[in-house]
């Protein structure tokens, strides 16, 4: 395969760990919906059951997008790698990025879900 061929393997991964990454936003934004609305009108198993799903679900999207990220990542440097011609560089820390929104937003949603369900005295 050529440099171009790997650079477009690179390009596509790249593009699939964003997309990915959307729908983590699309699926945080529909969880602070759900909190928001029903919150207090759930019971505790249905709000475990809803942080398991939404915890799971999170998680193992995260974790698609990291494994396209790397993938992505070792693409690019062997595309750089063939051609000596070009130049640039690759973001060798891509993978840490899913990982850290996923635990961001997982701490920011069961927060809020605990603000819903537990408000202070006023």
């Amino acid at each position: 395969m050529t440099a171009y061929e790997y650079a477009d393997i690179a390009a596509s991964n790249y593009t699939i760990s964003f997309t990915i990454l959307s729908l983590l936003v699309a699926l945080a934004s529909a969880y602070f919906v759900a909190a928001y609305v029903m919150g207090k009108s759930l019971s505790v198993f249905q709000v475990s059951l809803l942080n398991i799903v939404y915890g799971l679900w999170m998680s193992g999207l995260a974790w698609i997008a990291t494994r396209f990220l790397i993938r992505a990542t070792e693409v690019g440097l062997l595309a750089l790698s063939l051609d000596k011609n070009q130049s640039g560089e690759v973001f060798t820390s891509a993978g840490f990025v899913p990982l850290l929104m996923i635990f961001s937003t997982l701490l920011i949603s069961y927060g809020f879900m605990w603000s819903i369900r537990h408000p202070k005295a006023q």
